[in-house]
């Protein structure tokens, strides 16, 4: 169909949704999903019980056009629509459906296709997160998002490359490979995950493209809704942190320091540097905050070849985890599962075999 053209909504089913948590994951939650062509009032309900769903929230519709001559997937519009949930009560699972007219998932034949998700604790209790990066779509995503589930984690962290619809991730318009279709392939693909665990991404190079918007992230904010508390909204949407409990967590955008694929690099001018020393300043001082996380795409340290250490996250951001005594760096890029020794000052001071444990505060 094309962008304007209208269809009968009730031939229209929601499809790849994924929830995401809002600046205070105890009270606000972004529910996001697809639908294949232009619908109508497009809504969300959500309640305590499926049986007793609220009115129709209004939901946000962001259309994305893929111009001809772009890649393999030309003239292509996709439809992604938000609802931006607050004032939610923590600790707490709401079920919900999504729809439009048309498609009402209160309505007995559709019941089936309402979802769930649980807000953050009030306080501190134990949880299990998951992380990995470099996902994109085939038999290996699809396995490692059963195995997901299998944790019941309470939030899963992408550490950027997320459906590889740019295969050449340098971040170039001249990038011929690219294909916007694989977007509809990798939300449907993780919709099992997604659409009942907060799937919280930052961007990797492969998710730079250039041609929606001059940051590359124009389809990135079509797709997504993240935490808006970061540095810089306009050049880096995928910059943010959140509280979980006692854990703080932040999202970094490693494309702003890469030496090795430079499309973005400085595009912060250096305030996501200075951001991430006041975020890490003001976790550390608090008295809440037992834990600090950080995931992005460009690893520091890595044995592999295949894109090795990046120098420019060394350079600007390894001596602030060491000055605050940051818990766990997550990484991708480099496509393997690799865990390093305790390493300060760019040497490594203890090893750390598989299984065993190391203290930030004293090693």
């Amino acid at each position: 169909t094309s962008s304007t053209e209208k269809v009968d909504g009730a031939l229209v089913a929601p499809l790849g949704r994924h929830l995401a948590f809002g600046n205070d994951p105890r009270t606000e939650i972004t529910v996001s999903w697809q639908v294949p062509a232009a619908v109508k009032k497009p809504f969300i309900r959500i309640g305590a019980h499926p049986w007793d769903l609220s009115r129709k929230i209004e939901a946000e519709v962001r259309t994305l056009y893929t111009p001809a001559g772009v890649g393999a997937s030309g003239d292509h519009t996709q439809y992604y629509l938000h609802a931006k949930l607050t004032h939610l009560r923590p600790g707490k699972t709401y079920y919900y459906g999504v729809g439009h007219a048309g498609f009402d998932p209160c309505a007995p034949h559709l019941l089936g296709t309402l979802g769930t998700f649980t807000t953050a604790p009030s306080h501190a209790e134990p949880f299990t997160f998951t992380a990995f990066g470099d996902e994109g779509v085939g038999y290996h995503g699809l396995a490692n998002d059963a195995l997901l589930l299998g944790q019941n984690p309470s939030f899963h962290l992408h550490a950027g490359d997320i459906a590889y619809a740019d295969p050449a991730g340098a971040g170039k318009k001249e990038d011929t490979g690219f294909d916007s279709r694989i977007w509809d392939q990798f939300l449907a693909q993780t919709e099992t995950v997604a659409k009942q665990v907060p799937w919280m991404p930052a961007y990797g190079n492969h998710d730079m493209e250039a041609w929606y918007s001059p940051n590359g992230y124009g389809g990135e904010e079509a797709r997504w809704t993240l935490p808006d508390n970061g540095p810089d909204k306009k050049n880096l949407p995928g910059v943010y942190s959140f509280v979980y409990g006692n854990t703080a967590i932040i999202s970094l955008d490693a494309n702003d320091i890469s030496f090795e694929i430079p499309a973005n690099l400085g595009i912060s001018g250096g305030t996501q540097t200075k951001w991430l020393e006041g975020q890490l300043k003001k976790f550390r001082a608090s008295k809440d905050v037992d834990f600090i996380v950080i995931f992005f795409h460009h690893c520091a340290y890595c044995t592999s070849t295949a894109h090795a250490s990046e120098g420019g996250v060394r350079q600007e951001w390894v001596p602030l985890f060491e000055k605050y005594t940051v818990d766990l760096v997550i990484n991708g890029h480099n496509h393997q599962y690799e865990r390093t020794d305790v390493i300060k000052g760019n040497a490594v001071t203890k090893k750390l075999p598989i299984g065993g444990t190391a203290y930030p505060e004293t090693d």
